[in-house]
């Protein structure tokens, strides 16, 4: 995934925009997880509210991380 790619996913997610391709989903649902993780809501989905809490407090690196699942997981989609 580019930088491109991953900063316009990021952004349709950020901005309520359903996911349009596979890299959109990839990283909406690397957001999920660690919401679900860091707020131990197991299989219950994160509010809209709680998804922009979490980009919100992202830095860059905390972004570098995110990118970083959202690509394990066209690894295990692909394989």
């Amino acid at each position: 995934m580019t930088d491109e790619e991953f900063d316009a996913a990021f952004t349709a997610i950020r901005e309520g925009k359903t996911c349009d391709n596979d890299r959109e989903a990839r990283v909406e649902n690397a957001i999920a997880d660690a919401l679900r993780l860091r707020l131990g809501i197991a299989d219950d989905a994160p509010t809209r509210a709680q998804i922009i809490e979490f980009i919100d407090s992202l830095d860059d690196e905390g972004k570098e991380r995110l990118r970083d699942v959202a690509e394990s997981l066209e690894w295990i989609i692909v394989n």
